[in-house]
């Protein structure tokens, strides 16, 4: 559920959810939210 509704988060969402989470790996947003689910 997680999934699908990441997928419809719009990318200045992304955007912002990484500015208050820097992530871990210098890649695109996107790689760092999947990470985060895969790690869960």
């Amino acid at each position: 559920k997680f999934e699908a509704n990441l997928l419809k988060i719009d990318s200045e969402e992304i955007y912002r959810c990484v500015e208050s989470n820097p992530p871990i790996y210098s890649d695109t947003p996107t790689t760092k939210l999947s990470s985060t689910i895969n790690d869960q």
